[in-house]
């Protein structure tokens, strides 16, 4: 895993839930129990862990008709009253090195709120 910690892997077992609780904690709507990106930045929803109030107060979050995604390591549980329209495993891939001679930094931007209209622009 090259230069990754262990503290990073865990982070990234649930990537959602790991940003919205630092890096990108006020672009999040929602509390303790569960999160989700302001519907106009981003579609991804956590809920802190699996617990019965944790996936209602998830469900919570998605307002009808809104799409809604949760990404972790684990399965995805069920949210209550919600139904799931798509399953899918998806692989994650991390870069741990410098980047290449000659790559320009400029191609690579954090996640803020001036990217607020660009998630949803394709919808």
């Amino acid at each position: 895993m090259g230069g990754l910690t262990a503290e990073a892997v865990t982070l990234l077992d649930r990537p959602a839930w790991s940003s919205l609780t630092t890096a990108h904690a006020g672009l999040a709507q929602g509390g303790a129990l569960a999160l989700r990106y302001r519907p106009e930045v981003n579609v991804f929803v956590s809920p802190a862990d699996h617990r019965a109030e944790a996936l209602a107060a998830a469900a919570e979050l998605v307002a009808p008709g809104d799409r809604a995604y949760i990404v972790q390591a684990e399965p995805a549980p069920e949210l209550p009253g919600l139904t799931a329209t798509l399953r899918r495993p998806l692989v994650q891939m991390v870069f741990a090195g410098p980047l290449p001679a000659g790559e320009a930094d400029a191609a690579i931007a954090p996640l803020d709120e001036s990217l607020a209209g660009w998630a949803g622009s394709s919808a």
